[in-house]
């Protein structure tokens, strides 16, 4: 009789009442849920024993735009995934093929036309971009800056140029400022460059340059100077 019922049971887990019917998708924005459930590898029928929820997430995070997935089983035939989507900080590239980058560097979309506002990560004889891989330094410490820029509502920064280390922010009307490493106190030059643009962006044209490597002692050049 204990084999009879072992053998029922182990039939009974293995029926079409445990196959994986309907994959639930949370946190979609620009994703689609077509699209989660084809990178988490899940074949029809699966049974829901049979997933890995670990392994399911790794898998729905190899997509360029998902930043973080979690997944769950929902018995006795579900699965429920978390995404978390990355989020355009910048833009790099040109013409009609642009690549949508998030805080930590990443390109993640290719789009003919970039949203509005997105500064551009400008990088003279670059690497092309690839999808899912962060960008090399200093593209990268670019993109965190401008992570700062979209935290704080800046947009008047049209540029964020990266170069040997140092970063030069390109506000409106192509007024360059020498900004220093990302990493070196990058609010609080931010804060300074915010009040200097309050003092001159009226008369803008003037400007040569203006310089918050040190924002104890910014500096702005102008054309009379």
């Amino acid at each position: 009789m204990l084999v009879v019922a072992l053998a029922a049971a182990f039939a009974f887990l293995r029926s079409p009442y445990f196959h994986v019917t309907e994959i639930q998708v949370d946190g979609l924005r620009t994703v689609t849920a077509a699209e989660v459930a084809a990178y988490s590898g899940l074949e029809a029928g699966v049974s829901i024993w049979a997933v890995d929820p670990t392994a399911v997430g790794r898998r729905i995070e190899s997509h360029p735009a998902v930043a973080g997935a979690w997944v769950t089983r929902r018995w006795p035939n579900r699965i429920h995934v978390q995404i978390m989507e990355r989020e355009a900080v910048a833009r790099i590239g040109g013409g009609t093929t642009w690549y949508l980058v998030d805080g930590q560097g990443v390109p993640f979309r290719v789009v003919e036309s970039p949203p509005e506002g997105l500064p551009e990560i400008r990088a003279p004889d670059g690497p092309v971009p690839v999808l899912g891989q962060a960008l090399p330094r200093p593209l990268d410490e670019a993109a965190r800056l401008a992570a700062y820029l979209h935290q704080y509502g800046i947009d008047w920064v049209e540029a964020v140029q990266a170069q040997a280390g140092d970063l030069i922010l390109w506000l409106e009307g192509q007024v360059p400022v020498y900004f220093g490493p990302a990493g070196l106190e990058p609010e609080r030059k931010l804060a300074v460059v915010s009040a200097l643009w309050a003092a001159w962006r009226d008369d803008a044209g003037r400007v040569r340059y203006m310089d918050v490597r040190n924002p104890d002692h910014p500096a702005v050049r102008t054309d009379t100077e």
